[in-house]
């Protein structure tokens, strides 16, 4: 496309391919007479612009403005000025470039229509800045003919202005309806002020294929609860969605509603009725004749999400079977009224061959990432299911440097209902594991618990009603990586049901009993180079004495304990163990050292304690060093039917009650002659020897009765239990 000099007076080539910049651009009709204000820009006399939204659009094209009459330039008058394909550069002060094509096939100036769109420059859309006409335009009702969309103030969106709430929710619920055709793609809000917030005053819901760029705007949604927003979000969608870049701030009155809603809801399952399905909104109904496409493929990033009134029940609230959802860089302030930031709770996902609702594949959400959150103030109604991340039913799973400071809880995970766990892609194969990962994350100040992680759930309260599975398969479905993570200041570090290992973590002043309880349903775990400190309500470290899950006993659970810090615990043991089987406390130090206060163990009673209902045995603890104020290294508060190892004590002080310290028995003088003594009673037999701790003296057993006699081992005394 040649240029050809036409006019050397003014200077202007008359280029098909590419035409001299214009100083504005109008979007809508204007009136082509006299001086004006186009977006933004007051004309002067014989400035270039680009009117393109004229109602009669063979009046389009390049004018030079005027106080009188407008004519067009001379570059964009004649017959062979333009082509299909001709840019026209819009530069202004203040302004990057922008560029407009001309689509127009042929195009007769003054008898064709001409149409232009915004050029597309490295696959990044060129952004048209705000113009009163765009302000004032009437938002076009048939999208499917609209052109590439720019900007949602092209669609009559307006920011600052507080009293356009109802009229931008309409305006941007009829650009997004995900039941009618409409634009996919890129959509920014223009900020023209550098602080720009734009006013919503309900829900909208989202079509697929939406990817919103806030442009470091805040877009604020005021509202009072009614019925229909239950479980609702002020965006709602299912799939393919983008949205990041800015701030969302909710004064939501939800008080009138028991579940009203969030910020951003994803998802679907069969009582939050939602979705693009079929022609439009699905329900479970729905579900039974037909299968329920993926959800997911989301993202959210770079957001600032806060909410000053009580009833959001979290910011994000995620449902149904989702697949590949990423959650990055996210402030969550919940202002004392919010419970969560990102929660999950089960829901429907997608079906077999059959109708029947039992044919259900997992209703559970995989491949999720939770990156770089921050989550301040999430105390609302204190639930169980909150904190900076809660998810019930999600799997495949990683949660990593979050924070957590002054919420309910600080990372929460529940294993789910139901599950209906059948064959539908490779992460839902009957029976399989399920893992999550936290990493690097910081709880502070948790009113609550630092991290609850739950692998197996009690059939009562509905999260594990185990349809579809057996009971083997139902247990220890979740698997557990802790690694990096500090907890402190917390009413609990962490509680633990289900199969872990935890590493390089640190838990520094909780106020219940135990920074770190490990439950009677785990029964495997490892953990490695953790520190547990300063326990304001007694141990450090509980493994065993809860049981919540599926079990009517206790499982023996096994595992192994090493490299860790246990000290200045108030009023409690370093360590609790309880129902253990195959149980090893390696190289740890309990108790303070040359690097840690010792006075702060003026009240850690114990270093390792056996108590009550630990039948099981096999607990092996070597290498370690144990100094606690009251001297005690091992105690023994229960009776330990099998057999219980301390192999190569450094510093180790005395024993308190019956261990077995290297095959032999500890026991005062009287314990020995008591032939009710646990000492007589459980695991005598011939040959066993038993340090009289009275009088420093070995005797042994010459039977293995509770009445058998103890004799010196150069047989010069001789004690008859009585």
């Amino acid at each position: 496309m040649p240029s050809t000099q036409t006019d050397r007076l003014f200077g202007i080539n008359s280029a098909v391919a590419i035409k001299a910049p214009v100083l504005a651009v109008a979007l809508g009709n204007i009136a082509l007479t006299g001086l004006q204000t186009i977006g933004g820009y007051a004309t002067q006399e014989g400035d270039r612009v680009l009117v393109m939204g004229q109602t009669d659009a063979t009046a389009n094209g390049i004018y030079n403005a005027s106080q009188s009459a407008w004519q067009r330039a001379g570059d964009f008058d004649g017959a062979y000025d333009v082509v299909q394909g001709t840019v026209v550069t819009v530069v202004s002060a203040g302004q990057p470039p922008l560029y407009y094509v001309l689509t127009t096939v042929n195009p007769q100036i003054g008898s064709s229509a001409l149409n232009f769109v915004a050029l597309a420059v490295n696959g990044t859309p060129n952004y048209a800045e705000t113009t009163a006409e765009q302000s004032g335009a009437t938002p076009p009702t048939d999208f499917s003919v609209a052109p590439v969309p720019i900007n949602v103030a092209r669609y009559g969106i307006v920011p600052n202005l507080a009293n356009a709430a109802d009229t931008n929710t309409a305006a941007l619920q009829a650009l997004l309806d995900p039941t009618k055709t409409g634009p996919t793609g890129r959509l920014i809000f223009p900020n023209i002020t550098g602080a720009d917030t734009y006013y919503f005053s309900g829900m909208i819901q989202v079509r697929d294929g939406i990817h919103m760029d806030l442009n470091h705007c805040t877009l604020s949604f005021s509202k009072v609860y009614a019925s229909a927003d239950d479980t609702m979000g002020f965006f709602t969608f299912i799939r393919d969605v983008t949205v990041e870049n800015g701030s969302i701030a909710i004064d939501y009155d939800g008080t009138g509603g028991t579940n009203p809603g969030a910020a951003f809801r994803i998802g679907s399952r069969s009582s939050y009725p939602f979705g693009s399905f079929a022609a439009g909104i699905f329900d479970q109904d729905d579900l039974a004749a037909n299968s329920l496409p993926l959800m997911g493929n989301i993202a959210l990033r770079n957001l600032y999400i806060s909410s000053n009134n009580a009833g959001v029940v979290a910011m994000i609230l995620m449902t149904g079977g989702l697949r590949n959802v990423s959650l990055e860089n996210i402030h969550f302030d919940g202002q004392g009224v919010v419970d969560a930031g990102a929660y999950y709770e089960f829901g429907w996902s997608s079906k077999n061959s059959s109708a029947t609702t039992s044919d259900w594949t997992s209703s559970h959400a995989c491949n999720l990432r939770f990156t770089n959150l921050h989550a301040q103030h999430l105390q609302s109604v204190g639930t169980v299911d909150s904190g900076v991340v809660a998810l019930v039913g999600a799997h495949h799973a990683i949660i990593e440097n979050c924070i957590a400071d002054h919420c309910i809880n600080g990372i929460t995970c529940r294993i789910g209902e139901a599950l209906f766990f059948r064959p539908w892609t490779p992460t839902d194969l009957e029976g399989a594991k399920r893992g999550i990962s936290v990493r690097n994350c910081t709880v502070t100040n948790s009113t609550n618990i630092g991290f609850e992680l739950l692998g197996a759930e009690a059939a009562s309260g509905g999260y594990l009603s185990g349809a579809g599975l057996t009971d083997s398969q139902q247990v220890d479905l979740m698997e557990y990586e802790v690694s990096g993570c500090n907890v402190q200041a917390t009413a609990r570090g962490a509680f633990l049901s289900g199969n872990f290992t935890m590493r390089n973590c640190r838990f520094d002043g909780t106020a219940n009993s135990g920074q770190v309880l490990v439950t009677d349903d785990v029964t495997q775990f490892s953990i490695d180079r953790c520190d547990f400190v300063n326990s304001i309500g007694g141990n450090g470290l509980v493994l065993g004495g809860s049981s919540i899950g599926v079990w009517a006993t206790a499982r023996k659970k096994m595992g192994r304990v090493s490299n860790c810090l246990i000290a200045g615990n108030s009023g409690g043991s370093g360590i609790i163990v309880e129902n253990a089987r195959h149980l090893e406390i390696a190289d740890n130090r309990i108790g303070f050292n040359a690097l840690y206060d010792p006075a702060g163990e003026a009240s850690q009673t114990s270093g390792i304690n056996v108590v009550a209902g630990s039948g099981g045995g096999g607990v092996i603890a070597r290498g370690n060093f144990v100094t606690t104020n009251s001297g005690t290294a091992y105690a023994q508060s229960g009776t330990v039917t099998d057999n219980c190892d301390i192999q190569h004590p450094k510093n180790e002080a005395t024993s308190s009650g019956i261990w077995d310290l290297n095959g032999v028995a500890i026991a005062s003088a009287t314990q020995i002659a008591d032939k009710t003594s646990v000492v007589n009673t459980v695991g005598k037999r011939l040959g066993r020897m038993a340090v009289d701790s009275s009088n420093s003296r070995l005797m042994i057993a010459v039977g293995g009765t509770a009445t058998s006699n103890w004799e010196r081992a150069d047989g010069a005394v001789s004690v008859t239990p009585a």
